[in-house]
């Protein structure tokens, strides 16, 4: 399951969310190498609690990755072309310096379960 709460919001839930005056931006880090239906399901479910994401596309030259970035960025806003809320772009270096640059105070995250297959699970069921 995705962590999708700030740290303020964890353990109210979605409906206890506080009303605020400020849009929230959430950012949706990863090498998205491709993007998979699990990313897709994040999205609507980070969609769901807050008013803005950015899904940054990391960039790391010490990899071999199957799609170049551009490629990557291309294919993602080709996905969420309907969706104003989602912006895609691109970082490298720390993630919370990317984070503060655009003003995220939310950084939604995959749990890591999805990608693993259930022959080599390294998560307990």
């Amino acid at each position: 399951m995705p962590e999708l709460l700030s740290a303020d919001d964890r353990g109210r839930g979605v409906k206890g969310r506080r009303a605020t005056s400020r849009p929230t931006r959430a950012v949706f880090p990863g090498s998205f190498d491709p993007i998979t239906n699990g990313h897709l399901d994040i999205v609507a479910r980070a969609l769901s609690v807050f008013d803005r994401l950015t899904v940054a596309v990391l960039v790391n030259v010490e990899k071999r990755p199957l799609f170049d970035v551009e490629e990557r960025v291309s294919i993602i806003r080709d996905v969420f072309r309907d969706e104003p809320r989602v912006t895609v772009d691109t970082f490298s270096g720390l993630l919370v310096d990317y984070a503060e640059a655009i003003g995220a105070s939310v950084i939604v995250r995959d749990s890591g379960r999805s990608r693993t297959s259930s022959s080599s699970s390294r998560w307990p069921s």
